[in-house]
């Protein structure tokens, strides 16, 4: 056993083996770095401005540094779209049998003398049309790590309840100053009749190529089919903020994952440990 499925094993090992239905001690935290592959306008409000914040330059220099801030809500948007997205693809290519699954059939509508049966067809039907955030269908993995609502659309559940998250974001500060990573872009819509611009010229504020946002997701009490799937996502994941159509390209880099019972580090703390290195070498990093 080479030393990858060695560390893998030991992973597992510490993981639950089927989804609590308590949330546990059990964290893991994914050490991520998201650098952009293209300008990017992060903030999907209409007024376009970059998020920023003033933090120490690093963990051992107190003097202030302005930061671009890649708030939280904007990393999980896309990224809760593009696990849903994933979950429907393999959920209707490979005919899950939802008869296998174990669950508490009693929260369920449909009982037949004196036991509750599941409607199957209704359930996969419910788990396929799952969306947010009105038809959340509370079975899909997406339900059970991004957590879900009762809005009134029981759908197969008879009672009201909802399911705690069990995945989280925080900002990610870059790790280069704002003043670096700005730059404003014009942007203009031709008439087709006219080739003229009239009224349509504006400017938006982007982060340039080649921004660095040192960033952290934390699993709580996931199990190992969830922390593949999560990793997976991240990786798949590429488009991020508005005007995703032409901007927005962000790669994500795993740098490492950290296990225990408790939050270790926090996304700021990461970036300002990164920011001790006078130059940050990825492949360092990694190790």
């Amino acid at each position: 056993m080479n030393k990858v499925s060695e560390t893998a094993q030991k992973i597992k090992s510490r993981l639950p083996e089927t989804v609590p239905f308590y949330r546990t001690p059990v964290t893991v935290q994914i050490l991520l770095l998201r650098q952009t592959h293209d300008y990017a306008v992060f903030r999907t409000e209409e007024t376009r401005e970059l998020n920023i914040a003033v933090t120490p330059a690093s963990i051992s220099d107190p003097t202030q540094v302005t930061r671009v801030v890649f708030l939280a809500s904007k990393q999980k948007a896309p990224e809760s779209r593009e696990f849903a997205a994933t979950i429907k693809y393999y959920f209707n290519t490979h005919g899950i049998d939802l008869t296998t699954l174990n669950v508490n059939w009693d929260l369920t509508k449909e009982k037949k003398k004196g036991k509750f049966q599941p409607d199957f067809n209704q359930l996969r039907s419910s788990i396929l049309e799952c969306e947010l955030k009105d038809r959340l269908c509370r079975a899909c993995p997406r339900c059970s790590l991004f957590g879900a609502v009762e809005t009134g659309n029981k759908g197969i559940w008879e009672k009201r309840w909802n399911i705690k998250h069990r995945i989280e974001y925080s900002s990610a500060f870059s790790l280069e100053p704002y003043e670096e990573l700005s730059e404003n872009l014009t942007f203009n819509a031709v008439a087709e009749t006219t080739q003229s611009t009239g009224q349509a010229l504006n400017v938006t504020e982007n982060v340039v190529p080649l921004a660095n946002f040192p960033s952290i997701v934390t699993l709580v009490s996931p199990t190992w089919e969830e922390l593949v799937l999560v990793i997976k996502n991240l990786l798949k994941c590429k488009s991020y903020g508005a005007e995703s159509r032409t901007k927005g390209d962000t790669v994500n880099y795993i740098m490492g994952l950290v296990v225990g019972n408790e939050e270790i580090i926090t996304s700021l703390e990461y970036t300002l440990e990164l920011s001790d290195k006078k130059s940050v070498d990825l492949e360092t990093t990694k190790q």
